[in-house]
């Protein structure tokens, strides 16, 4: 008798264990289900510099990054682009060309405030296309982030950060609820 209710406590004790971080996950979900549809804007001119540099950029250089798009954590989707311009250390152009998110790899949500604005970092893969040196990259890491109702001391930034372009130097993001996107400061077609 002690080993059957031994045996079923245990079961009781797992069965509430698996069905607790699900029932927090469903919570979750249903809270944005009529709003799973984000937009994003890069509203200004976005720069990120590359302290150590790596495969894609030399310690000290920098980019500038346009555009804006859509995405739906729910799904995976996103549709996202714009242009970019990877300056050497010394400010010479190295790269400029357009961006295009291939996937979407993560969605943090600070929350919503006024107008349906989100705080948040969105984390995708793009690919560059290189104009000025003909050449296709893809499977760039790159995050968006809004620090609207970021939490305090956080230690989050505005900004872009792309492959080794690690620290963001300016720039302004705005996400919003809802599939309409934003229009964006230079944005090149995506």
């Amino acid at each position: 008798m002690r080993r059957l209710s031994t045996v079923l406590a245990g079961t009781v004790m797992m069965l509430l264990a698996l069905l607790t971080p699900a029932g927090a996950a469903a919570a979750a979900t249903t809270a944005h289900a009529g709003d799973s549809s984000f937009a994003f804007a890069l509203i200004t001119l976005n720069t990120a510099v590359a302290p150590n540099g790596g495969m894609m950029a030399g310690p000290g250089d920098w980019i500038q990054v346009t555009g804006g798009g859509t995405f739906n954590p729910g799904t995976g989707g996103v549709h996202a682009g714009g242009g970019f311009v990877h300056h050497n250390a010394d400010g010479t152009v190295h790269c400029e060309g357009t961006w295009k998110a291939t996937a979407l790899t993560g969605w943090t949500d600070f929350g919503a405030g006024r107008h349906r604005l989100h705080g948040g970092t969105v984390s995708l893969l793009v690919t560059h296309y290189c104009a000025t040196m003909d050449e296709v990259h893809t499977g760039i890491a790159m995050t968006v982030t809004s620090t609207r109702d970021a939490p305090a001391g956080s230690g989050y930034l505005d900004g872009v950060t792309v492959g080794e372009f690690t620290q963001p130097t300016g720039g302004a993001v705005d996400i919003r609820c809802g599939a309409a996107p934003f229009s964006a400061v230079g944005g090149r077609g995506f």
